[in-house]
Parts: C-alpha cells; structure tokens; sequence
C-alpha cells in the first residue's frame, strides 16, 4: 500500500471524456503519481493528481505541466482564488457562491 500526502490540483481545458480518458491514462502510468482525474464538468476542468509521498511536489507539478502541454492541452496550476462577482454581498471563490 502506498501512502498519498499530496494531491496537485490544475486547470486544464481537457473538453470531452475521450481527451479525459486519453490524459489520464498517460498520466497514470508515470512513476509517483497513483491516481488521477479530470472533472470535466468543472468549469475550470480540473485535474487532480494524487501523488506519492516520497515524490517532490515541485517537480512532479513542473512535470504534469510539461507532459499535459506536450499532449496539446493548456494545464497549469489552479490557484484558490477568491473572485469578486457583480452581485452586491457576494464572492466566488473555488467555484462556489458565497454571500457576505
């Protein structure tokens, strides 16, 4: 059994369960990563990669980048941003409304 601490999470513009499976398949068979996925329903088309304890995040991220980006996708990774909506008392942060 492995021991996953990390999980690197990306935005992608991965579209359609073909380009996902694709992906993720690719990605799954590297060394350190043991799981990955892709919600296509997100508007941001997340990846998220669970990664192996004994691998060096910084690396791995520069990694997938590289790897996702050589396939022909734009990946990079996804920031918790919290966004100002235009509506009066309220926030968007990690693709949820909040009101104040």
């Amino acid at each position: 059994m492995y021991n996953t601490e990390s999980v690197l999470v990306f935005k992608t513009n991965i579209q359609n369960d073909y380009e996902r499976i694709y992906v993720q398949a690719l990605l799954n068979s590297a060394a350190g990563i043991h799981d990955c996925t892709v919600d296509i329903e997100d508007v941001d088309k997340v990846l998220r990669i669970e990664v192996d304890s004994n691998t060096n995040e910084i690396d791995m991220e520069q990694y997938v980048i590289e790897k996702v980006n050589s396939y022909g996708f734009m990946c990079k990774p996804l920031e918790d941003e919290v966004q100002k909506v235009n509506t009066p008392n309220m926030y968007y942060a990690n693709n949820t409304m909040y009101a104040n």
